[in-house]
């Protein structure tokens, strides 16, 4: 019974379940910014690594037919849809553009510069699904449908290695790749699908070898290591969170802990630079922000720019990130009733708290101290990137935090806490209770997302 109840199994059927009605239910380009995502993905499916620079606009040279399919799905003209209102979907207009086909031979420059400083990393699975997918059929829309299948299989694969990987949390991590604004980047074609996935693969990889007794770290071991790191210093500049390797004990590797080091910080930080350099070539100010004006009044007013950041952590006390995190869909303008969210949240207090399976993790005062000060360097250089890209110019008095952005450092937050406090023994009553309430909770969201698009 205990076998079949493993979090990693019920986290897998979940998973696929739910996340291929939300593949199919949620209509095209619902998501935060999929329109970009998606010209980003397809160009990537042609070989198209390096992005362009075209009379200032940014992007590569795609179908015209994509633009027509977007613009049919969308209602709109414009591909920057935050906060426009959901579309309606009917069986008629499903109809409808999944007849609009792809044509090479008629190519225009679109436009993507959002998304265009990414490297391809972030689209490995997505863009992989649709090189597929356009072998047997021309439709856009069934080709949309491939890439976000495969990204969904590439998330659910990470999320049960993590799961299975991780020796305490598991429930919690259950919860965490399972929340609607997980599941639902997990079944698009956003790049956020991999970097949640490889990111808490990755922290799950480093408490597994950090406790594990039995034995060091191999060069195996280390070597995948080292591919998450690069694969995290590549995906939306999270450089950062490859530091997490520090709080592995040095007496647990193999090898000399120099080339650890050069392995697991100096190789990603490396790839991170040289992506970040051609990047800058093709820079430009999004949405009216001035990336140097911003970076400046951070050097200048350090003071100010941390009281402003921390802002926002009583926000987690007033519910705000909380919501945001856990879910609000679509545009970020889908939401669910109150309790839903307070529920949830709850769940993942209890099953944090709930954590230990077999003997517990005994961690040294800078075991702990690295989990805290880089889950707070995590945050605050989410806050400096937002801050200098997104925030309009001359505006120094707000910050933009989706809570989607902090989802990656939900995990070493949760095991920094338990850390502090130690937490109690996972029991069979609390996972049959978990199963549950995620069926009862994911159940509710589909209907709410059946009622927003139908």
């Amino acid at each position: 019974m205990a076998k079949v109840l493993n979090p990693e199994k019920i986290f897998v059927l979940f998973a696929l379940f739910f996340g291929f009605l939300m593949v199919f239910l949620i209509p095209p380009f619902q998501s935060p910014d999929e329109t970009a995502h998606l010209c980003r993905a397809y160009g990537i499916s042609r070989g198209q690594f390096f992005p362009q620079k075209v009379n200032g606009s940014v992007g590569s040279f795609l179908p015209e037919n994509l633009l027509k399919f977007l613009k049919a799905s969308t209602n709109s003209e414009s591909m920057d849809l935050f906060f426009a209102k959901p579309v309606k979907y009917s069986p008629e207009k499903i109809k409808l553009i999944s007849k609009i086909n792809i044509d090479s031979n008629k190519t225009i420059f679109t436009d993507y510069a959002n998304m265009a400083r990414l490297s391809p990393i972030s689209y490995l699975p997505q863009s992989t699904g649709i090189l597929v997918a356009s072998l047997f059929s021309k439709s856009i829309f069934w080709i949309l449908i491939a890439g976000k299948i495969v990204t969904l299989l590439f998330y659910t694969l990470l999320g049960y290695y993590s799961i299975k990987s991780i020796p305490f949390l598991k429930w919690a991590c259950v919860f965490l790749l399972l929340c609607p604004m997980s599941l639902s980047l997990g079944a698009s074609i956003s790049a956020d699908a991999v970097l949640i996935s490889v990111s808490v693969l990755y922290i799950s990889k480093i408490f597994q070898y950090s406790f594990d007794t039995q034995q060091k770290i191999n060069n195996k071991q280390l070597a995948l290591l080292s591919l998450l790191a690069v694969s995290l210093a590549l995906t939306k500049q999270s450089f950062l969170m490859t530091l997490f390797i520090l709080f592995i004990p040095k007496e647990k590797f193999e090898t000399p802990y120099l080339k650890t080091l050069c392995f697991t910080i100096l190789l990603p930080f490396a790839a991170a630079v040289l992506w970040s350099l051609f990047a800058l070539t093709i820079l430009r100010p999004l949405n009216g922000s001035d990336f140097s004006s911003h970076m400046l009044y951070i050097l200048e007013h350090p003071v100010k720019f941390t009281a402003l950041t921390l802002q926002y952590i009583p926000g987690l006390w007033n519910f705000a990130l909380i919501e945001k995190m856990i879910g609000v869909l679509g545009w970020l303008n889908i939401y669910f009733c109150a309790i839903f969210y307070h529920l949830y949240f709850v769940m993942i207090l209890a099953n944090t708290l709930y954590s230990i399976v077999g003997e517990y993790p005994k961690t040294t005062f800078y075991q702990k101290a690295v989990l805290g000060v880089l889950t707070a360097l995590n945050y605050l250089s989410i806050c400096v990137l937002i801050f200098c890209t997104w925030t309009q110019k001359n505006q120094f008095e707000y910050i933009e935090i989706q809570g989607r952005y902090l989802l990656p450092f939900v995990l070493p937050f949760l095991a920094f806490c338990i850390m502090v406090l130690k937490p109690l023994k996972e029991n069979q009553k609390i996972t049959i209770f978990n199963i549950i309430f995620l069926f009862s909770a994911l159940l509710y969201v589909i209907f709410e997302l059946f009622k927003v698009f139908y």
